[in-house]
């Protein structure tokens, strides 16, 4: 298999020795059981961003996404720090690092820029500080990798590299921004045609839980907005359709995929007194596409 590292090769010394300053910079914040001060904060910003795709899943899972999201949460962060963030995360570097590639090592810089999305909506939620504008190049980006995403590994055991994941992190985003006051019907729709595209165009079967994540954001969308009858429909029949010239209708993988989410989203719609007729129209649509 033909790998592309994120960084030069861990075990040369120029790599080595900025990865391990991080990760004991990191580990000392945590273990003084204090909360980071904002001149720690400011100068490791850049360098966990730097390393926000690393091979290892202990420092990328753990220590530089598991930090962001400890920080975030505690809003260590002022509105400048995180507008920083979310600029490196949403840049051709981050979220489009090599964006086309399968089976290479770009896919873990790709998908944890993705997973930074949902903290920063979910600090937006709290406090207020993305601007409409911020809002909807974060919703245009998102759905872009959506789109164009071809690595769609779930685990990825080879060397300890973990989870890539990267339908799943953009369900998250795509959850916190079904979740968002910015997001009016046509938005919304956008989202769910996102997703029915991404789950009929992947050429494999998804096995790590990507259907019910997907499910989840679908949820959030529909239960949080207003979608009209019509528009909600017609994108449940295009369930029967290719998502583009490159795919074939009722390809296997994407068929399973629909039938398989579809059956999640029936579960959970069928929770909400108002969207019974929905989840019976949803568990239609499921049955057709049995093979």
């Amino acid at each position: 298999m033909n790998r592309h590292r994120s960084e030069p090769d861990a075990g040369s010394p120029q790599a080595e020795k900025p990865r391990q300053k991080l990760l004991r910079a990191l580990r000392a914040i945590r273990d003084s059981g204090l909360p980071p001060t904002f001149d720690a904060i400011a100068g490791l910003t850049d360098t966990m961003l730097a390393h926000i795709g690393d091979i290892d899943s202990e420092l990328r899972d753990e220590w530089i996404y598991g930090s962001f999201s400890e920080w975030i949460q505690a809003g260590a962060f002022e509105a400048q720090q995180l507008r920083h963030i979310l600029n490196v995360a949403l840049d051709e570097q981050h979220l489009f690092c090599r964006i086309g590639e399968k089976d290479t090592d770009s896919v873990f810089v790709r998908s944890f820029s993705m997973l930074l999305l949902p903290l920063l909506l979910s600090a937006d939620r709290r406090t207020s500080w993305l601007r409409e504008e911020e809002w909807r190049t974060i919703f245009s980006a998102v759905l872009r990798a959506l789109e164009q995403e071809r690595d769609l590994r779930g685990y990825v055991p080879e060397e300890g590299r973990g989870w890539a994941h990267a339908a799943a992190h953009a369900a998250d985003a795509l959850e916190d921004l079904g979740r968002s006051e910015h997001a009016g019907a046509i938005e919304r729709l956008h989202m769910l045609e996102g997703v029915r595209r991404r789950l009929l165009s992947a050429d494999r079967v998804f096995v790590h839980d990507e259907d019910d994540r997907l499910a989840a954001a679908a949820e959030t969308i529909l239960t949080q907005g207003e979608i009209g009858n019509e528009e909600w429909e017609a994108w449940l029949e295009r369930f029967g359709e290719a998502p583009g010239p490159e795919a074939q209708p009722f390809a296997g993988e994407g068929r399973i995929n629909a039938r398989l989410f579809l059956q999640r989203l029936e579960i959970r719609l069928s929770a909400y007194a108002h969207e019974v007729s929905r989840a019976a129209q949803v568990r239609e649509r499921a049955s057709r596409l049995l093979m």
